[in-house]
């Protein structure tokens, strides 16, 4: 029986080392079955499949691949698969590298291209001792106003001739894997870059996140007192925080 589609979809991104855990997820474990005597399909056998998968005819031989990739090229199917197995491929790259930006940022939506304005509140301040006679000290919020704003960046993958002559698919998707890499890899060079940049004066004395003087000179002293004032940006108003 032919392979179906999805079904060399799924084979391609085997051989291509995508995670099974994704990949049962995304095709089910039937067409992950089928797909597994598949798994270590090349560029030609693919491009050839997508053909006969169209009805289209290809040589039995690939000889000098032109009537192969003719055929394949002409198809919605070959470039179908490998999108999705481009995408999944770099999916897997992205998530594989720890972003330091993800620890120290909340990720939010915007309907489109506008500015946009972000408020941060500000800790309530710390608990404290309750006094005898029951009383409650009222909390403190505060807020911060940010502007942002979305943009779209991207970068084109073409697959030649020469790729399918070549037959290495591995090879191929080396390509989309650094791609998944460098996309992770650019928002910590982009968040860094702005909070180096200091916009609009965010860290100033009056933001309680600045020091300088010569407390500041670096040593335990120093560290010591920039994590008391960290942590009471953090907290909000409050007891002074404890080493």
């Amino acid at each position: 029986e032919a392979p179906t589609s999805r079904v060399l979809e799924a084979a391609a991104c085997l051989s291509a080392g995508v995670g099974e855990k994704r990949l049962l997820k995304d095709f089910g474990e039937n067409t992950l079955d089928a797909a597994d005597r598949l798994r270590h399909i090349g560029l030609r056998e693919l491009a050839a499949e997508c053909a006969k998968l169209e009805g289209k005819h290809v040589p039995s031989v690939f000889g000098d691949g032109s009537a192969t990739i003719q055929a394949s090229f002409t198809t919605l199917s070959l470039p179908t698969i490998l999108e999705g197995t481009m995408q999944r491929t770099m999916l897997d790259a992205y998530e594989a590298v720890p972003i330091v930006a993800m620890d120290l940022c909340r990720v939010g939506s915007v309907k489109d291209f506008r500015e946009v304005s972000r408020v941060r509140l500000l800790g309530a301040g710390r608990w404290e001792k309750v006094a005898q006679d029951g009383e409650l000290k009222s909390g403190k919020l505060s807020e911060q106003t940010f502007k942002n704003q979305a943009e779209t960046r991207g970068i084109l993958i073409t697959l030649t001739r020469q790729d399918l002559i070549n037959d290495d698919l591995g090879a191929f998707l080396d390509l989309p894997r650094q791609i998944g890499m460098d996309g992770a890899a650019t928002i910590d060079d982009e968040f860094f870059r702005l909070l180096l940049s200091n916009p609009s004066n965010f860290f100033h004395a009056n933001n309680s996140n600045f020091l300088s003087g010569a407390d500041t000179a670096f040593g335990v002293d120093s560290l010591s007192l920039a994590r008391a004032t960290f942590q009471k940006i953090k907290v909000g108003p409050g007891p002074e925080a404890k080493d």
